[in-house]
């Protein structure tokens, strides 16, 4: 996948905690991109068969993901997948192999909400997502924004997605409380999880 397409990404908890998916966070290239007629993170949470869906719907959305969405076990490995085609398998070969995953489970590994960042399990604002900066940090003080998708979308969401700079300057301006900036999605997670005092 080209640099260019990974460049607008966007990382997502599952909502199943990879129990279809694979992984607990699943990452979308390009997320500003159209799909029909929105971008493709408006597209995936709105579609008949997404990721979002209930079970079934989200069940046949994993059977065949579209090639611009990886999943691995935490955030920054999901963006790493997106880079790495090959990493996308081997991630979810490994998942396969190790038996926490099964095709027919409806059961969650941990509670709704909670999810693992690597090794560590935590209670996160459900659902989190981390989008990588349109201005690399240059107003929001870090090249990941780590923020509550619902409460984000669609209308703000859009407006870090597609905002021009000057847009950008005065939404920073603002200093929201509910949304936080990290060198890495993980970092930027982190961040927004003491922001949350939790």
């Amino acid at each position: 996948m080209s640099l260019d397409a990974v460049r607008s990404a966007i990382v997502v908890q599952d909502r199943y905690n990879g129990t279809y998916a694979g992984g607990g966070w699943w990452a979308v290239a390009g997320a500003d991109r159209e799909e029909g007629e929105q971008n493709r993170i408006a597209w995936l949470l709105s579609a008949a068969v997404s990721p979002e869906g209930d079970d079934p719907k989200a069940f046949e959305f994993w059977i065949n993901p579209p090639e611009w969405i990886a999943v691995a076990d935490c955030p920054d490995q999901a963006i790493e997948a997106l880079h790495w085609p090959n990493l996308r398998q081997k991630l979810l070969d490994r998942r396969l192999a190790s038996g926490r995953w099964t095709i027919d489970s409806y059961e969650r590994t941990f509670p709704y909400g909670d999810a693992w960042l690597g090794d560590n399990p935590l209670k996160l604002p459900y659902p989190c997502a981390a989008l990588q900066d349109r201005f690399n940090g240059v107003y929001s003080g870090g090249p990941w924004l780590a923020f509550n998708l619902y409460r984000w979308w669609p209308d703000k969401l859009d407006r870090l997605i597609a905002g021009d700079e000057n847009d950008h300057y005065w939404f920073w301006l603002e200093r929201p409380e509910d949304i936080v900036a990290g060198f890495t999605p993980n970092e930027a997670i982190l961040k927004l999880l003491g922001a949350a005092g939790r």
